[in-house]
Protein backbone atom coordinates (compact mmCIF):
# COMPACT_ATOMS: atom_id res chain seq x y z
CA UNK A 1 0.00 0.00 0.00
CA UNK A 2 1.63 2.75 -1.50
CA UNK A 3 0.51 6.57 0.76
CA UNK A 4 0.71 9.66 -1.44
CA UNK A 5 0.92 13.30 -0.12
CA UNK A 6 -0.35 16.12 -2.83
CA UNK A 7 0.27 19.56 -2.21
CA UNK A 8 -0.94 22.29 -4.15
CA UNK A 9 -0.09 26.12 -3.45
CA UNK A 10 -0.16 27.43 -7.07
CA UNK A 11 -3.05 29.69 -6.00
CA UNK A 12 -5.08 28.88 -2.40
CA UNK A 13 -3.70 25.61 -0.51
CA UNK A 14 -4.93 22.43 -1.42
CA UNK A 15 -3.75 19.16 0.43
CA UNK A 16 -4.72 15.50 -0.81
CA UNK A 17 -3.92 12.04 0.50
CA UNK A 18 -4.26 8.74 -1.81
CA UNK A 19 -3.79 5.74 -1.26
CA UNK A 20 -2.46 3.37 -3.89
CA UNK A 21 -3.83 6.28 -5.90
CA UNK A 22 -7.53 6.47 -5.36
CA UNK A 23 -7.88 9.89 -3.26
CA UNK A 24 -9.06 9.21 0.77
CA UNK A 25 -9.30 12.84 1.90
CA UNK A 26 -8.73 16.49 1.01
CA UNK A 27 -8.18 19.83 2.68
CA UNK A 28 -8.80 23.12 0.96
CA UNK A 29 -7.93 26.22 2.31
CA UNK A 30 -9.80 29.18 0.32
CA UNK A 31 -7.25 31.82 0.85
CA UNK A 32 -4.62 32.86 -1.25
CA UNK A 33 -2.88 35.01 1.08
CA UNK A 34 -2.46 32.26 3.74
CA UNK A 35 -0.04 29.59 2.85
CA UNK A 36 2.70 29.56 5.19
CA UNK A 37 -0.16 29.38 8.24
CA UNK A 38 -2.40 27.02 6.81
CA UNK A 39 -0.43 24.00 4.84
CA UNK A 40 0.97 22.25 7.65
CA UNK A 41 -2.09 22.22 10.10
CA UNK A 42 -3.70 21.00 6.12
CA UNK A 43 -1.11 18.09 5.85
CA UNK A 44 -1.92 17.18 9.03
CA UNK A 45 -6.05 17.41 9.24
CA UNK A 46 -5.67 15.44 5.56
CA UNK A 47 -3.68 12.80 7.45
CA UNK A 48 -6.16 12.91 10.40
CA UNK A 49 -8.71 12.33 7.57
CA UNK A 50 -7.23 9.49 6.01
CA UNK A 51 -6.21 7.61 9.78
CA UNK A 52 -2.14 7.73 9.12
CA UNK A 53 0.38 9.41 10.58
CA UNK A 54 2.28 11.78 8.86
CA UNK A 55 5.34 9.10 9.43
CA UNK A 56 3.42 6.71 7.30
CA UNK A 57 3.38 8.87 3.65
CA UNK A 58 5.71 6.83 1.15
CA UNK A 59 6.11 10.22 -1.24
CA UNK A 60 4.93 13.65 -1.55
CA UNK A 61 3.91 15.60 -4.67
CA UNK A 62 3.95 18.90 -5.33
CA UNK A 63 2.60 21.16 -7.99
CA UNK A 64 5.43 23.85 -9.51
CA UNK A 65 3.43 26.47 -10.84
CA UNK A 66 2.20 28.22 -12.40
CA UNK A 67 1.49 30.63 -9.90
CA UNK A 68 2.64 33.15 -7.18
CA UNK A 69 5.71 32.95 -6.40
CA UNK A 70 5.32 33.31 -2.90
CA UNK A 71 2.62 30.69 -2.71
CA UNK A 72 4.41 28.16 -4.58
CA UNK A 73 7.24 28.47 -2.52
CA UNK A 74 5.78 27.65 0.80
CA UNK A 75 4.13 25.05 -0.90
CA UNK A 76 7.33 23.30 -2.77
CA UNK A 77 9.80 24.17 0.09
CA UNK A 78 7.13 22.28 3.01
CA UNK A 79 7.16 18.97 0.45
CA UNK A 80 10.65 18.93 0.07
CA UNK A 81 11.69 19.31 3.63
CA UNK A 82 8.68 16.81 4.64
CA UNK A 83 10.23 14.70 2.08
CA UNK A 84 13.95 14.72 2.93
CA UNK A 85 13.28 14.85 7.10
CA UNK A 86 11.10 11.03 6.46
CA UNK A 87 13.74 9.76 3.86
CA UNK A 88 10.71 9.70 1.06
CA UNK A 89 10.89 11.01 -2.61
CA UNK A 90 8.86 13.83 -3.29
CA UNK A 91 8.02 14.43 -7.01
CA UNK A 92 7.49 17.95 -8.80
CA UNK A 93 4.49 18.07 -11.16
CA UNK A 94 3.36 21.01 -13.53
CA UNK A 95 -0.26 21.86 -12.02
CA UNK A 96 -1.24 22.59 -15.56
CA UNK A 97 -0.57 18.71 -16.01
CA UNK A 98 -2.81 18.08 -13.70
CA UNK A 99 -5.70 20.48 -15.31
CA UNK A 100 -4.87 18.76 -18.91
CA UNK A 101 -4.99 15.14 -17.71
CA UNK A 102 -8.61 15.61 -15.32
CA UNK A 103 -9.88 17.10 -18.70
CA UNK A 104 -8.51 13.87 -20.88
CA UNK A 105 -10.07 11.98 -18.18
CA UNK A 106 -13.41 13.35 -18.25
CA UNK A 107 -13.84 13.44 -22.04
CA UNK A 108 -15.42 9.99 -23.50
CA UNK A 109 -13.21 8.36 -25.89
CA UNK A 110 -14.06 8.77 -29.13
CA UNK A 111 -15.97 6.14 -31.05
CA UNK A 112 -15.81 4.56 -34.68
CA UNK A 113 -12.81 4.99 -36.81
CA UNK A 114 -11.75 8.39 -36.10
Amino acid sequence: MTWTVGIDTSHVVAVGIARDGEPVARVIVDDTRAHAEALMPSVLEACAQAGIALTDVDEFAVGMGPGPFTGLRVGIATAWTLALAGHKPVHGVCSLDVVALQRVLAVPAAGGDA
